[in-house]
C-alpha cells in the first residue's frame, strides 16, 4: 500500500500511524469482547452450569474455526465445506435440543384431527387439506397444509423425527446462506460467520422448534436455493435454468404466500448477470424467456389460486380489494418499519426483550429499553455495525435484489396482518421473521465484506459478530429450556402413557387427571390424549381397565366390561370457547358429539347453549336450550383476543351451564336419554371451525360418570 502510494506520487503515511491504527483496532475489540463477557452477569442466574457451558461451546466454535478460515488453515473446498457443516451441526443441536421431545404445541392438534380423518391420500383428503383454515382470514397456500400431511404420515408421533426435520431443514438455510456469501465474496471465514449467526439467531427460533412451521424454514431454503442457481447464470444459460428457479419460488409462495413477488425479483438477476459477460442479444434471449417463463407460473398460479378460493365457499376471505385500501397501505408500511426495528435490530443484537409464553413464545418489545447500560452499548455496537456496510457497485445490485424480496415478504405479510390484526401482533411473532433474518443476514453479509476484507479492521468486526452470536445463543438457551420446562405437563403423560400402552396393548385407560398448566399452553389439552393414543382411552370410568392420575397406573376396581352403559349419567365438560366479533352471523359451532352421535352440544349465535338429546323410550331427539353470555372476558388472556370459559354439568335430572365460573343458566330434564355410543376422540366431534370460520374451541375436558360437581352451586370455588 506504501509502494502504491509513492508510485502515485502520494504522500506516505508513517509506520507510526499504521501501528496505532492497528492498535486501535485491537483494543477495541478486546473492549467488545470484555463486555461480551462482563454481560453474563447480567444474567448469570438464569442458565444452568450445563446450559452456560452449551453456549461456551457455541462461542468457542465460532471463534475458532473463524480463526481456521480467515488464516486459510483449511485450503481444500471438501474440507471447508465439512468443517462448516459439522460446526452448523454442532451448534443447531446444542441450541434446540432441550425441546427436541417436546410434544405438539397449540393449534397443531386441529391439523392432527383432520388429518386423522383421512385414510390416505385421496381427492377428498386433498381439497380438505388445501382449504383447512383454523382460525383468521381464509387464505389458499395448498402446499404448507400437504407439506405437514406427508410429514404426519411419514413420522406418525415420533417427537424426535418432527424436531430432527426442522433442526436439519435450519441448518440447510444457514449452510445456503454461507454457499452464497462465500460466491459473493470468496472469504471463508466471513461466510461462516454469517451463516452462524443466522443458526444462532433468537428472533426465529420458535420456528425451528415448534412442530407447525416447517413450511416457512421450506419456503426460504426454496428461494435461498433460487438465488444460488441464479448467481451462476452466463451467457449459456437456457430454460433448464430458468425453470427449476420458477418453479422452486412458485413452490415456495404456494407455502406460504408472503414470498408472492418473489419470481418475478428472482429474474431481475438476469441484467445483474450481464455485467458478467451476458450482454447484446444473448442478454435479451435470456429476458425474453424469463420473462415468459415466469408469467406462466404466476398464471398457473392465479388459474389455481382461483378454483382454490371458489371451493372453500361461505366464509370470509382475504382479498386483493380489500388489503390495498389506503389505511391497509399506511398501515402495512408502518408494520414494515416496525419489523425492521423491534424483530430485525433489536431482537437480533441481543438486546433483552420483554418475552411471554403462551400457546407459542411472544417477543415484545421493552418499553424501558435504554434504561439498561447494557442494552445501550448493543445498540452502539449495532449501530455501529451498520455503519460498516459499504454498497458497491459491484454489489449494489444483487443487493437491491435481496432487499426488494426481503420487504416484499414483510410487507405482505404486514398488509395481512394489520388487515387482521395489530401490528403489534406481527412484530412479536418469531415466525414471522424467519425468512426475512435469513434475507437481512446474507444482505448484511455481502454489504459488511468490503471493510470486512481489510486486514487490520476484521478483528473488530469479527469480535462484534461473535459477541451477537453469543448473546443469541444465551436467549436461545434460555427460551428453550422454558418451552421444554413448561411442557413437562404434556411430555411426561406422553412418554408415560407411551411406555404403558406399549407394555400392555390391550389396556383400556381412564385418564383421572387434565393436561393443564394454567393456561399458559392452550394446546389442545381436549384432544391431545386421544389422538395420540386412539383405542387405548376411555370417557367411562366402567369401561377402563386401568387408572392414570398422570403420575401412575393403578387396575380399575369399578372395571364392568367395555360395553357403554345405555342411559346417559351424570357428567361435566368444560371447554374454551373464542369467537371474534364479526357482523355477519355465525353458524352454530358443534362442540361435541355430531348429527350422528348424541348428545350433541353446540354454541349458537343467538347466545344459546343447545344440548341435543336422544329420548332412550321414545328415540325422538329433544333439545335443552341453555343462554349465555358472549360479552364475557377471560381474565388469563387480557393481552390476547378473548376467550369464554364453559362448564356444563349434568347433576341427576338436572342441567346446568357455568361461565367463568358463574351459573348463567339451568334446567330440569325428563329423562331418561340414551348415552353417547362413541368414545374418546369419535366423541369429542368437530370442535373447531375450519375453511373461513373464525370461531373455535380449545381446552375441553370430558368427564362422564363423575359426581363430583353439583348445579346447586351459583359460584364455583
Amino acid at each position: 500500500m506504501r509502494t502504491a502510494k509513492i508510485k502515485a506520487g502520494l504522500p506516505a503515511r508513517p509506520p507510526a500511524y499504521d501501528i496505532m491504527k492497528k492498535l486501535a483496532v485491537l483494543i477495541a475489540s478486546a473492549l467488545v469482547a470484555i463486555f461480551a463477557l462482563y454481560s453474563i452477569t447480567d444474567a448469570y442466574q438464569a442458565l444452568s452450569a450445563v446450559q452456560w457451558a452449551s453456549v461456551a461451546i457455541v462461542t468457542a466454535t465460532a471463534t475458532i474455526l473463524y480463526i481456521i478460515f480467515d488464516r486459510e488453515i483449511i485450503k481444500g473446498t471438501t474440507g471447508r465445506i465439512a468443517a462448516v457443516t459439522a460446526s452448523y451441526a454442532l451448534v443447531a443441536i446444542l441450541l434446540y435440543h432441550a425441546s427436541a421431545a417436546s410434544v405438539f404445541r397449540s393449534d397443531y392438534w386441529l391439523l392432527l384431527n383432520v388429518f386423522n380423518s383421512f385414510g390416505g391420500f385421496s381427492t377428498e383428503a386433498l381439497r380438505e387439506i388445501s382449504l383447512f383454515e383454523i382460525f383468521g382470514d381464509t387464505r389458499f397456500q395448498p402446499l404448507a397444509h400437504l407439506t405437514m400431511y406427508i410429514r404426519h404420515l411419514i413420522f406418525g408421533y415420533n417427537m424426535y423425527l418432527y424436531h430432527a426435520a426442522n433442526i436439519a431443514l435450519h441448518i440447510v438455510t444457514g449452510l445456503l446462506i454461507y454457499f452464497i456469501l462465500y460466491r459473493e465474496t470468496r472469504s471463508a471465514s466471513l461466510s461462516f460467520l454469517f451463516g452462524l449467526l443466522f443458526i444462532a439467531l433468537y428472533g426465529h427460533f420458535d420456528t425451528v422448534v415448534w412442530t407447525y412451521h416447517i413450511y416457512i424454514i421450506i419456503g426460504a431454503v426454496l428461494i435461498l436455493a433460487c438465488v444460488r442457481i441464479m448467481q451462476d447464470i452466463d451467457t449459456e444459460a437456457s430454460l433448464r435454468r430458468l425453470v427449476p428457479v420458477v418453479l422452486l419460488s412458485l413452490f415456495s409462495f404456494m407455502l406460504y404466500e408472503p414470498a408472492v413477488a418473489a419470481p418475478a425479483l428472482l429474474m431481475l438477476m438476469i441484467p445483474w448477470s450481464a455485467t458478467r459477460g451476458l450482454g447484446g442479444d444473448a442478454f435479451k434471449r435470456q429476458l425474453i424467456k424469463a420473462v415468459i417463463v415466469t408469467g406462466a407460473a404466476y398464471f398457473f398460479y392465479l388459474c389455481l389460486t382461483l378454483y382454490g378460493t371458489s371451493l372453500i365457499g361461505e366464509g370470509k376471505k382475504v382479498t386483493v380489494g380489500g388489503l390495498l385500501t389506503a389505511e391497509n397501505f399506511i398501515g402495512g408500511i408502518k408494520g414494515v418499519l416496525h419489523n425492521l426495528w423491534y424483530s430485525t435490530f433489536l431482537n437480533n443484537t441481543g438486546i433483552e426483550t420483554n418475552t411471554k409464553l403462551w400457546d407459542i413464545l411472544y417477543i415484545y418489545p421493552q418499553k424501558a429499553l435504554l434504561s439498561n447500560p447494557l442494552n445501550i452499548i448493543k445498540v452502539a455496537l449495532g449501530i455501529f455495525m451498520i455503519f460498516c456496510l459499504r454498497p458497491t457497485r459491484k454489489n449494489w445490485k444483487i443487493v437491491s435484489i435481496l432487499l426488494l424480496i426481503t420487504l416484499s415478504y414483510i410487507y405482505v405479510i404486514s398488509l395481512g396482518r394489520v388487515h387482521s390484526n395489530t401490528i403489534l401482533y406481527f412484530v412479536s411473532q418469531p415466525r414471522y421473521q424467519y425468512f426475512t433474518n435469513a434475507f437481512f443476514t446474507l444482505t448484511a453479509g455481502i454489504l459488511l465484506w468490503p471493510l470486512f476484507k481489510k486486514q487490520w479492521f476484521r478483528p473488530l468486526l469479527a469480535t462484534i459478530l461473535i459477541s451477537f452470536i453469543f448473546w443469541n445463543a444465551r436467549s436461545v438457551t434460555y427460551w428453550n429450556a422454558e418451552i421444554a420446562e413448561e411442557m413437562s405437563f404434556m411430555d411426561k403423560p406422553f412418554y408415560q402413557m407411551s411406555e404403558f400402552t406399549d407394555n400392555n396393548p390391550d389396556a383400556v385407560i381412564y385418564t383421572d387427571f387434565v393436561p393443564f398448566n394454567e393456561a399458559r399452553l392452550y394446546l389442545g389439552s381436549e384432544i391431545s390424549m386421544d389422538l395420540l393414543f386412539e383405542g387405548h382411552l376411555t370417557k367411562f370410568k366402567s369401561r377402563a381397565t386401568h387408572i392414570y392420575d398422570g403420575k401412575t397406573f393403578k387396575e380399575n376396581p369399578l372395571y364392568r366390561g367395555r360395553e357403554l352403559p345405555a342411559e346417559l349419567g351424570d357428567f361435566a365438560i368444560s371447554w374454551m370457547y373464542k369467537r371474534l366479533n364479526e357482523p355477519e352471523p355465525w353458524p352454530d359451532v358443534v362442540v361435541l358429539g355430531s348429527d350422528d352421535i348424541y348428545p350433541k352440544i353446540s354454541v349458537g349465535a343467538d347466545r344459546v347453549l343447545t344440548v341435543s338429546m336422544i329420548d332412550a323410550k321414545s328415540g325422538k331427539v329433544q333439545e335443552v336450550k341453555l343462554r349465555h353470555d358472549l360479552t364475557l372476558h377471560w381474565k388469563p388472556f387480557a393481552e390476547i383476543p378473548p376467550w369464554r370459559s364453559f362448564l356444563l354439568v349434568k347433576d341427576g335430572d338436572e342441567l346446568c351451564l357455568f361461565i367463568g365460573g358463574r351459573r348463567y343458566d339451568r334446567a330440569r330434564l325428563q329423562g331418561p336419554y340414551k348415552q353417547w355410543q362413541a368414545d374418546g376422540r369419535d366423541l369429542l366431534g368437530p370442535h373447531f371451525t375450519g375453511k373461513g370460520g373464525k370461531s373455535f374451541v380449545s381446552a375441553m375436558l370430558v368427564e362422564l360418570g363423575t359426581r363430583d360437581l353439583s348445579c346447586k352451586a351459583d359460584i364455583l370455588r
